[in-house]
């Protein structure tokens, strides 16, 4: 049997609200056993959550608000990461991901399943993705997941490459603008423009446009055709050519600081 290479994307159930507290006060305990007696009093004896007239004793998880919570929970799952074989093994909060040979990565992902309740972790088998060239992976541990290939896979919300999956996010992107413009037109001229400026705009695609290779996208155009059109709509002027260039100026240049995408 051919052992291929596969990407996995495994997605826990309820993760942060799950972890187990005695895991994470003795990890606390072990690598910064300053910061200890402070969590100690945080998450030593469990929290009384009220609504109305009823109580519900939280004694799992961090706190949904509390500012040590993602680094409470990375600190505490890392030696189970640190435990995986795989060529590529990456976490960023719950979102991990395991990628090498599949017979590597399968040993991994039952690895995880296996030590994974002991840290309060359960796999959600449902919306994990295995992602491999042929879009179909035969081992049994992964045969459960989601099947994609590089061309219809993302990570972190992130196309992994300029196929179809980047026509997709960008058109859900150009969606989005579109059902804006159509509510923009509610408000104030002045609040619309800020908020198409500042929000709705470039700044929306910027995470995208640093992660992938989406240059001379055809739907990049399409999305600045939105934004001119939105502009001339909320200014209630018609912009020409050599406007619109002036208007996506920053404004240090004299410009409106709508950037154009493309």
């Amino acid at each position: 049997m051919t052992d291929y290479s596969v990407l996995v994307k495994l997605d826990f159930s309820n993760a942060f609200n799950c972890l187990r507290r005695d895991c994470m006060l003795k990890t606390v305990a072990d690598q910064l056993p300053g910061l200890y007696r402070f969590c100690w009093i945080s998450y030593g004896n469990a929290t009384a959550l009220r609504f109305g007239g009823s109580t519900v004793w939280s004694a799992e998880g961090v706190q949904q608000g509390d500012p040590l919570g993602p680094l409470l929970f990375c600190l505490t799952i890392q030696p189970l990461l640190g435990s995986l074989s795989s060529d590529l093994v990456a976490g960023y909060m719950d979102d991990v991901t395991v990628g090498g040979s599949m017979s590597t990565v399968a040993d991994d992902i039952s690895s995880i399943a296996t030590e994974g309740p002991r840290y309060g972790l359960q796999l959600n088998s449902s919306e994990c993705e295995a992602i491999s060239t042929t879009g179909a992976v035969i081992y049994p541990v992964l045969s459960g997941f989601a099947q994609k290939t590089p061309g219809s896979a993302t990570l972190l919300g992130t196309p992994l490459s300029a196929g179809p999956v980047m026509t997709e996010c960008l058109t859900f992107r150009c969606d989005d603008l579109s059902r804006a413009m159509d509510r923009l037109k509610l408000i104030s001229a002045h609040d619309a423009l800020v908020l198409l400026r500042n929000s709705l705009s470039a700044p929306k695609l910027l995470y995208t446009l640093r992660a992938a290779c989406c240059v001379d996208h055809h739907q990049l155009t399409v999305i600045d055709d939105y934004l001119r059109s939105g502009l001339s709509s909320i200014c209630n002027v018609s912009l020409t050519d050599d406007q619109w260039l002036q208007a996506s100026l920053p404004v240090l240049n004299g410009g409106l600081g709508l950037r154009r995408v493309s």
